[in-house]
């Protein structure tokens, strides 16, 4: 009970920070010659392999390459760089999800993928335009970390009002006994020098601007959002077919990775790798991982966007 009392104490539902944008966005419609480029493969981009092609592999020469096992790092000293990429590359492709990680990652891909319900008058238009063909649908994963963590750590406001700001100081204080860097800067100081984490509504409205829209199947994956549902209603509006482990399986289907932070990970990891595209709202593991594998069409600090 005093548990909830408190969240209620720190959090006050916060009021749509860009509300001007927000309504533009929700009223821009993107035509269908935008949205067939938004989704077009990337063209080749002529990068070239880790190892050339005319190399000799060792299986050819002695039968098998087996690499020891060990647990320290991958980098060594006096190996050349070619030798050090294959031992990663090689123990990486090694690593395979469980089973059930799988079967659960392939249900979702395949719910993504399935038809959504149409209004009327979007069947009517699709009829009227013969160019239209019906396939497997497309969708993009969107990782977005808005976490306590990185809300206090940052020192930034995010529409909260006074309690929340107070909420997330006190927080500091405890974890980090107030050694954040950040804390000693303005709002606008931070905002100004690009240390703030874009908030759920920031991404949603920068999706807008690269042309998503209402009509755009979008995968969250997601642990745990700071404010809950309330922070996210923004970017719920504007993309109403988003969609999350949760909403997509049922709670069978979620019983072995319930309350399991890793394997929800691991599941999130394996429907982001089989996205049409993959968008990383922040740093961290889960983007590194992606984009060592897909490659990169825009790169900056937020957000990242793959194609798959």
């Amino acid at each position: 009970m005093n548990q909830g009392c408190n969240f209620l104490q720190e959090w006050n539902a916060p009021k749509p920070m860009h509300l001007s944008l927000l309504r533009d966005a929700l009223e821009r419609n993107t035509s269908i010659g935008q949205q067939s480029e938004l989704w077009a493969p990337l063209a080749p981009q002529g990068w070239k392999p880790c190892i050339e092609s005319t190399s000799t592999s060792c299986k050819c020469l002695y039968g098998i390459a087996a690499i020891s096992p060990f647990s320290h790092r991958l980098a060594f000293e006096n190996l050349p760089g070619d030798i050090q990429r294959l031992r990663c590359k090689v123990n990486f492709q090694a690593l395979a999800f469980v089973s059930h990680i799988n079967a659960l990652g392939e249900t979702l891909i395949k719910r993504l993928r399935s038809p959504v319900r149409k209004q009327p008058e979007e069947l009517l238009k699709e009829v009227a335009d013969e160019n239209v063909q019906e396939g497997p649908g497309k969708f993009a994963v969107l990782h977005l970390r808005f976490d306590k963590d990185m809300a206090a750590h940052s020192a930034c406001d995010f529409g909260g009002g006074r309690a929340e700001r107070l909420a997330l100081a006190k927080y500091r204080q405890v974890i980090w006994q107030g050694r954040v860097l950040n804390s000693q800067f303005t709002d606008e100081e931070l905002r100004g020098q690009g240390r703030c984490p874009l908030t759920p509504e920031e991404i949603g409205l920068l999706l807008a601007a690269f042309g998503f829209d209402s009509s755009t199947r979008l995968y969250l994956a997601s642990h745990k959002v700071y404010g809950g549902e309330a922070r996210i209603s923004s970017l719920r509006k504007l993309f109403p077919l988003m969609d999350d482990k949760r909403s997509l399986a049922s709670e069978e289907e979620l019983a072995k990775v319930e309350g399991k932070a890793s394997l929800l990970a691991a599941v999130d990891y394996h429907v982001s790798m089989h996205s049409d595209i993959f968008i990383s709202a922040s740093p961290g593991n889960m983007h590194n991982a992606v984009v060592s594998i897909s490659p990169v069409i825009i790169y900056s600090k937020f957000p990242i966007i793959c194609h798959g």
